[in-house]
């Protein structure tokens, strides 16, 4: 569950005090000039009109065009692959049908824009591209977490709590931890904006720590944290650092996280997200 999920659950049970931690957002980031010149070739031939085998070779060729400008978005390049495998021996209708979603799904990655809520934390990483692995390098931090034992809900309330009360100002990412099969939130953590801020210490539920500099494998998500989208990224990582020659040097070092971005002033379509593996070098 991403934060902006917990979030709309302490919504929902009537309380909306968690808007007054986040900033009004800020106008989206725009997508780099190459991302939207292949986003606007792939819509071209999403308007091409005519029989059926004409909406195949325009939506094959448009994708062939793409395929070689996009290797660095495992994500679109893995639907790619799945959609022309499937079309392969497929009628002229039944492959336009099959290639059109993963068509429509590369315009939606290149075209989305982050919408910017709260500041990094102090040296932070920008955020990774969605659809893209990327190697993320962490300075040393402060963070103050709670368990999820108890429900994500519990602990997004008792961090606010502890953030309101201690006058810790909202930053994004919210770091999520998850258990050893990337499956269950086990914590939640809030990131000071500067490691400087506060005192190190438990105090009941929260635990305010220093986390040392470390090393991550990460992807860029949209949309909510449904589980099938986060096993399919766990599994991209996992093949990264299986065959990629940079990839290999690595090795896991530490559980699988979600940072989540947004609030849920902002819609499901919109919401970024990351799943990372802290790693070390072999």
């Amino acid at each position: 569950m991403t934060f902006s999920n917990v979030c709309m659950l302490s919504i929902v049970s009537g309380v909306v005090l968690v808007a007054v931690a986040w900033a009004a957002p800020q106008p989206p980031q725009a997508p780099t000039n190459q991302s939207a010149a292949i986003a606007k070739s792939l819509e071209k031939a999403l308007a091409t009109k005519g029989s059926a085998s004409e909406l195949r070779l325009a939506y094959s060729a448009a994708l062939n065009q793409a395929q070689p400008e996009l290797l660095d978005n495992l994500w679109i390049t893995q639907s790619f692959g799945e959609a022309t495998t499937a079309a392969a021996l497929a009628s002229d209708e039944a492959a336009a049908k099959l290639l059109r979603p993963a068509l429509e799904e590369a315009i939606a990655i290149l075209r989305f824009k982050l919408v910017k809520e709260a500041d990094l934390p102090q040296g932070f990483p920008e955020p990774t591209p969605v659809g893209e692995v990327r190697i993320k390098e962490y300075p040393a931090y402060r963070l103050a977490a709670a368990p999820a034992g108890r429900g994500e809900n519990t602990a997004f309330w008792t961090l606010f709590t502890h953030i309101k009360t201690n006058k810790i100002a909202m930053t994004a990412p919210v770091e999520m931890t998850l258990d050893e099969e990337g499956a269950d939130q086990v914590q939640m953590a809030f990131l000071y904006g500067q490691p400087d801020w506060g005192k190190v210490g438990k105090k009941a539920l929260v635990e305010v720590r220093d986390i040392p500099p470390m090393t991550t494998i990460s992807i860029g998500l949209r949309g909510g944290d449904d589980k099938a989208i986060r096993q399919r990224a766990k599994k991209l990582i996992e093949e990264w650092l299986a065959s990629n020659p940079v990839g290999s040097t690595f090795k896991p070092a530490g559980p699988w996280r979600i940072m989540g971005y947004n609030s849920p002033m902002i819609p499901d379509g919109e919401q970024y997200w990351e799943l990372e593996l802290p790693v070390t070098q072999r």
